[in-house]
């Protein structure tokens, strides 16, 4: 990670390092509106509640996850997230902060907790985990998202639409299906009868059930 600001900016300011901001008064680089700015933070680290901006700690920004508002730290390819080792070994950079625009423009990302696939054990009342190449590509582990109700073999456009425990997946029938995760070689894998439970690249011990 920098320990250093770059002697020329891309924007206003930079979140890490608080670079562009007056950090002796205590300034911070947030997500604002429409792109980075500079505000005076607070003292509250990253996990803790917040109702305003200003009372999360350099690094961080409040922004509403998991049911509530919070302090999420900010993290990018070159700034990882912390290893938190009461749960699983990581949390990903994948929470996605956007500015005010019409579209949404994403003008940073935060990290998130990771989670185990069999398990499914997202903190967060509505969230399940689910496989992800781009944020969290490990075995057997995935990020904790919103999901929805769908059941095994319910039609879906993404996984945002099936229940906890499920993917939504193309199995080759040329429509998305949603379909529960299940472990591979036990005999009590939980799949429906009609379905068997196959391999999903990338992944030892979880598999998918399918048609």
């Amino acid at each position: 990670a920098q320990t250093l600001c770059p002697s020329t900016l891309s924007g206003p300011c930079e979140y890490f390092l608080g670079c562009g901001c007056d950090v002796d008064v205590g300034q911070k680089c947030t997500a604002g509106p429409i792109g980075p700015i500079c505000i005076v933070g607070g003292t509250r680290e990253a996990g803790a509640s917040c109702s305003a901006d200003t009372e999360c700690a350099h690094g961080t920004v409040c922004r509403y996850y998991g049911g509530a508002y919070q302090c999420l730290q900010f993290c990018d390819d070159t700034h990882g997230c912390p290893e938190n080792a009461e749960r699983v070994p990581q949390s990903a950079c994948f929470i996605p902060l956007a500015d005010t625009s019409t579209p949404p423009v994403v003008i940073a990302h935060a990290c998130g907790p990771g989670c185990t696939l069999l398990d499914q054990d997202c903190t967060y009342s509505g969230q399940g985990c689910v496989p992800s190449s781009t944020y969290m590509p490990w075995p057997e582990r995935g990020i904790c998202v919103t999901v929805g109700t769908g059941s095994q073999g319910t039609a879906c456009t993404s996984s945002s639409g099936c229940a906890v425990g499920s993917l939504c997946i193309n199995p080759g029938t040329g429509m998305k299906i949603c379909a529960r995760f299940c472990e591979l070689g036990d005999d009590e894998s939980g799949c429906d009868e009609g379905t068997t439970c196959g391999p999903m690249t990338g992944h030892v011990k979880t598999g998918i059930c399918l048609p």
